[in-house]
């Protein structure tokens, strides 16, 4: 197979994910072929102690932050990615077969299935710290492959079709044969993939809602008996729209983490859970250049402001407590690009297609985007090989790449476009309304949990990349 020089820019989950589906699919690869660059000061392996400053996160390093959950498919490419890896992000963090939604007179508008059975071994969704989850990439990423503190000032083509990384600390550029964006909504890469490399024609958007959470003791939970069915209508997940908002909590650790029981997912039980549990809370803020940097008092007084009215005892509880607000965030994303390549230049995650947290799909999507370039990469290599023994046209290695970059694009592109449109329909759910709009949305919301409350677990959870790049793959003719 042809010798292939590859430069990740970003090591948050999108980075990291991708060097290991490559290392995966791709094992003729060395660990030099293959080099992550990183702006902030990442820890090396093994949870070293990482900045969780409030300016570490206004920076956006992507290994820090509050919490989020893994869909059922984007553990399932965990799993096929290396069966340990996938074992380790279930024990850190806390299964779910089930999601519950309330309006703020505490009464359950429906709950939702995020379990998926279709494709073998079943997959819950599994809820967990951000920096739990990267910790757990981090530990089988090597050290030599990162380079942190190496800033990414600009990357360009070369007339000879190489491609330049240069840095901001004007160190000694690099050259790769292809140079993969996993740097977030603020992504160098995505100026050069859709400009000249300095401007950002597509810069992020912002969308008037502001995130705030953080972390607390489980004990503040109401306890659920262990073993409760997964067709109850109740979960330790609780999601919450009222007319000033959205308020959510879960747990974030299982009771039973080194246990083999819990290690296993079970897709039609509720576990007991452990000692940490995370919230957070979304509301309207419309003037983007309102300041998000308030102390922890006032954002408590302004949760307590919100809330006040709420019936839920837990939310109550919640905002009364001496809260650790561990994220304070305005939502921006993406826009929708015109594409994510030009030539050996590609966009994963967030670079491509920062979601609101609304979609509860970032990080899926972000694996299913990983999955899916390197399985292209990696037939299409071997293609290349196969060509060069038998010469039968002109295919190159620069040809590989192109194509791997197109079919790429037209897998995942109308995909995440359809995850994004969905998403910013139900984050207009999260916005403040008043009466009319507040009963509206509870409608809306209870008529999709009674009557369709499978439609997410088929079309997005449901999916397999490997099916889809089958498809795309077939269609070509060597």
């Amino acid at each position: 197979m042809a010798e292939i020089k590859i430069a990740i820019v970003g090591a948050g989950i999108s980075g990291l994910s991708l060097y290991l589906v490559l290392r995966k699919y791709i094992p003729t690869l060395n660990e030099d072929d293959i080099v992550i660059y990183e702006k902030h000061q990442a820890p090396r392996r093994k949870h070293d102690q990482v900045n969780t400053s409030s300016q570490s996160l206004a920076d956006g390093a992507s290994f820090v932050g509050g919490g989020l959950g893994i869909a059922p498919n984007g553990m399932r490419i965990l799993r096929k990615m290396d069966p340990q890896l996938h074992e380790a992000v279930v024990a850190q963090g806390y299964l779910v077969p089930r999601l519950q939604f309330k309006n703020a007179y505490n009464q359950t508008l429906g709950s939702m299935p995020c379990a998926d059975v279709s494709q073998g071994e079943p997959e819950c969704m599994v809820m967990t710290s951000r920096q739990g989850f990267w910790n757990c990439l981090r530990d089988v990423v090597p050290d030599e492959a990162l380079h942190c503190g190496k800033s990414v000032a600009k990357v360009y083509e070369l007339e000879s079709g190489r491609y330049v990384v240069e840095f901001n600390d004007a160190s000694k550029t690099m050259e790769y044969d292809m140079i993969v964006g996993a740097d977030g909504v603020k992504s160098v890469v995505k100026k050069a993939v859709l400009g000249d490399g300095v401007r950002d024609e597509y810069p992020p958007q912002y969308k008037g809602l502001v995130g705030v959470g953080g972390f607390m003791p489980t004990n503040i939970l109401p306890p659920i008996p262990e073993g409760t069915a997964q067709n109850a209508p109740y979960s330790p997940v609780v999601m919450t729209f009222g007319a000033e908002g959205f308020f959510g909590y879960a747990p974030s650790t299982s009771a039973s983490s080194n246990s083999p029981d819990q290690r296993t997912p079970a897709h039609d039980t509720i576990k007991p859970f452990g000692p940490e549990a995370m919230w957070w809370s979304t509301y309207s803020q419309e003037d983007v250049s309102e300041k998000n940097n308030a102390d922890d008092s006032l954002i408590r007084q302004q949760l307590i402001a919100r809330h006040a009215n709420w019936k839920d005892p837990v939310i109550q509880a919640i905002i009364h407590r001496e809260l650790d607000i561990q994220t304070k965030t305005q939502t921006w994303v993406t826009p929708k690009l015109p594409t994510w390549v030009r030539g050996g230049l590609i966009l994963i995650g967030d670079a491509a297609h920062a979601l609101p947290s609304t979609s509860g799909q970032g990080a899926s999507q972000a694996l299913e985007d990983a999955q899916a370039f390197a399985l292209l990469l990696s037939h299409h290599l071997k293609a290349l090989a196969q060509h060069q023994q038998a010469p039968t046209n002109a295919l190159n290695q620069k040809d590989a790449i192109r194509i791997t970059g197109e079919q790429f694009c037209s897998i995942r592109k109308s995909r995440v476009e359809a995850i994004l449109d969905a998403a910013n329909r139900m984050g207009e759910g999260k916005k403040a309304k008043g009466f009319i709009g507040e009963w509206v949305t509870y409608l809306f919301t209870w008529g999709m949990l009674t009557f369709f409350p499978n439609v997410l677990n088929r079309q997005i959870m449901g999916y397999s990349v490997e099916r889809e790049v089958d498809l795309v793959v077939k269609k070509r003719p060597r």
